[in-house]
């Protein structure tokens, strides 16, 4: 929700604002691989690169295209492998996770390590039990920048 970007339109589906959290935490995982864009410029360059579906969800592996130093592997509906998300995190990896807000909103945020999330709502870091877990987008940065949540400025 940061002014910046926050009513900038994504995808004619609406704003950053309220729909926006997708973008910001995969923009945050990219900067772990060493890219320093926002969040509209991310979804920019996706929409550039074809890399939406009808409905305005990301096509992930468009992401590994556009982003060459990100390579996507899987995106896991309805499951979570808490052990997996860790050998990432423990890389220094960050781990975007989609979550549910209030038993019906879908949601995705930053898992970065000691049981912390970065919640693209507000830019605050969270428990990572804030929210029930429904499902992770599977990345892996062979190159990773050391120190990202020390880091990272975006919210």
């Amino acid at each position: 929700r940061d002014l910046r970007w926050a009513f900038k339109q994504i995808n004619k589906a609406g704003t950053f604002w309220n729909i926006g959290c997708t973008d910001t935490a995969l923009t945050m995982l990219l900067e772990a691989a060493g890219y320093k864009f926002t969040p509209d410029t991310v979804e920019s360059m996706l929409q550039a690169h074809g890399g939406f579906n009808s409905l305005g969800q990301i096509l992930w592996g468009v992401v590994s295209q556009v982003f060459y130093q990100v390579v996507w592997k899987y995106r896991y509906y309805n499951s979570y492998d808490n052990d997996k998300v860790l050998s990432y995190i423990n890389r220094g990896i960050p781990v975007m996770v989609e979550v549910l807000i209030n038993k019906q909103f879908h949601h995705w945020v930053l898992f970065i390590g000691d049981h912390k999330m970065i919640d693209p709502l507000d830019g605050n870091t969270k428990s990572t039990s804030t929210y029930p877990v429904i499902g992770w987008s599977e990345f892996d940065i062979p190159n990773i920048v050391p120190n990202f949540v020390k880091s990272s400025n975006l919210g």
